[in-house]
């Protein structure tokens, strides 16, 4: 098998969970669409297994890395133990496909979590770090949310919203109710 293909075999093995657990629970019948005899495909299923696997994981916690740094106030409102099992989960499921792989990790586990969340404050924080990330990637020159608390103070309650201009130069006005 030529360099290339070798290369391309292990990195499929490494980034397609559902190409990953069908091989190596069945080395022998993927043989021949990968251009291995099947002896060749069982060998690499033994040697590589618990590589392949180690390595996996080594992607999806960077993948979770990175999208703690886009989110990180999201990360301080879930938990980090109920975020990075929400982000497993999420891994599981999902795979980037542009260039900016890390930000479309980041976006669509926001959404994930606004559709999942039960806490409404929760949701809101969620949904204004996700605008930041669009509002930044794609250019805009403004935005606006709408949240249930200033996200930088945990203790904060209220109705208030964020507009940004530009760069995201956020400015937070708390509304107070008039009884």
């Amino acid at each position: 098998m030529p360099l290339q293909e070798q290369q391309d075999l292990l990195a499929r093995l490494y980034t397609d969970r559902e190409f990953q657990s069908k091989f190596l629970a069945d080395p022998g019948s993927h043989a021949n669409g990968l251009g291995l005899s099947a002896g060749d495909a069982k060998s690499l299923a033994a040697s590589a297994a618990e590589e392949v696997r180690w390595f996996a994981e080594s992607l999806v916690n960077k993948r979770l890395r990175e999208v703690i740094k886009m989110l990180p106030l999201t990360y301080r409102e879930v938990g980090a133990s109920a975020f990075e099992e929400a982000f497993r989960k999420f891994a599981a499921e999902f795979s980037p496909s542009s260039v900016k792989k890390h930000l479309e990790d980041a976006l669509a586990f926001s959404d994930r979590l606004v559709r999942g969340h039960p806490n409404a404050t929760s949701k809101g924080i969620v949904r204004f770090e996700s605008r930041r990330l669009r509002h930044n990637s794609q250019g805009k020159t403004v935005s606006a949310c709408l949240l249930r608390r200033d996200p930088r103070a945990p203790k904060d309650e209220g109705i208030g919203f964020w507009i940004a201009v530009k760069g995201w130069s956020c400015i937070y006005f708390r509304l107070n109710r008039c009884d």
